[in-house]
């Protein structure tokens, strides 16, 4: 099959948070992923989404409203973690830590451990793009303390986003993948109209934001997220392909379009064909991509009897190989388009 496309770039939404044997040492970890990213053709690898203890904590120690008693690195607490309630991560079998929230939470940056992070991958070589939980998906799944009302928060939440896109563009970041889950869920309208004003005042700190959805069809949402002020989409196609018409549709000619088409044991002729439709309409950037963050997947599994069913990262960063691979024939330079857009 012929794909009239270009040379696609690959990227995933995440890597697992742990590694084989579960080390310690994390830098060494990271590294291990990046290349592991890079070894499998992924053109940009992803950073800061690589938790020891909780994806969700670390997002609380970014953003300054951590609990008492969580350490300020992101390591595992020693003895009992920070008391707060777990959830289940979508469909995921994966627990998280939930945000609670009061009339007395303030939120303010640190950002030293994520910019390090950032710098590391710099220094080894690797196109960066970074991965964040968005504002929205971030209030929303966490917990209202003494009837705060978790909305409310967004507009003092903003500024400190802003202000760390601003930090990871000067960094050398070419794209920042913000994710936002909870456009596949059915939201009060007071939620679904903050979106526009969000990342209205998100876009003005001038980094190219790859806005990420995922874990479910956008529904009535589709047309919200293909027009939000941003630089590209991912969509899963994998859940919702039938997102991709509409998105067809609506998304600007001049915003990248990431194609979430691996999940577990994908259907590589189905991914194909997907590929193939988006790439005859999208004028834009295309990218091929996992089709949610693979930190919730396993890196390795303990026994031959598990790895012979458990769909593992590393098959996964194959199957992208093989798109990519079938997306490769055919244009010329001058028909290629950027890696980056401007929304």
């Amino acid at each position: 099959m012929t794909i009239a496309a270009m040379t696609i770039p690959t990227h995933i939404l995440g890597l697992p948070r742990i590694g084989q044997q579960r080390e310690d040492q994390t830098a060494a970890l990271r590294a291990r992923h990046w290349q592991l990213q890079r070894d499998a053709g992924l053109d940009h690898v992803s950073v800061g989404d690589c938790a020891l203890f909780d994806p969700m904590l670390d997002h609380m120690q970014l953003l300054g409203c951590a609990p008492d008693g969580a350490p300020p690195d992101g390591t595992p607490p020693d003895g009992s973690p920070p008391a707060l309630n777990t959830a289940q991560w979508f469909d995921t079998d994966w627990q998280y830590l939930v945000p609670e929230f009061h009339r007395a939470t303030r939120f303010s940056l640190h950002a030293e451990r994520l910019l390090a992070e950032v710098q590391q991958a710099q220094a080894l070589g690797h196109l960066v793009k970074a991965t964040l939980l968005g504002p929205l998906s971030f209030l929303w799944l966490g917990q209202s303390q003494d009837g705060v009302d978790r909305l409310a928060l967004l507009d003092q939440l903003l500024p400190v986003y802003t202000h760390l896109l601003a930090q990871l563009k000067a960094a050398g970041v070419q794209w920042v993948q913000v994710d936002e889950p909870i456009l596949g869920l059915d939201l009060p309208d007071a939620w679904r109209h903050a979106y526009e004003g969000a990342y209205w005042q998100l876009s003005r700190s001038g980094a190219q934001i790859l806005l990420a959805t995922c874990f479910a069809s956008l529904g009535d949402k589709l047309r919200l997220a293909c027009q939000l002020p941003v630089a590209g989409l991912h969509i899963d196609l994998v859940r919702a392909p039938q997102d991709l018409t509409g998105v067809l549709d609506w998304l600007p000619a001049y915003k990248l379009l990431s194609l979430g088409l691996v999940d577990g044991r994908s259907d590589l002729d189905a991914a194909l064909r997907l590929l193939q439709q988006a790439s005859a309409k999208h004028r834009g950037p295309l990218w091929i991509a996992s089709s949610w963050p693979l930190r919730h997947a396993p890196e390795d599994a303990p026994d031959a009897g598990l790895r012979s069913w458990l769909a593992l990262v590393g098959e996964k960063l194959q199957t992208l190989q093989c798109l990519h691979t079938a997306a490769a024939p055919a244009m010329s330079e001058t028909q290629r388009p950027p890696l980056a857009c401007t929304a």
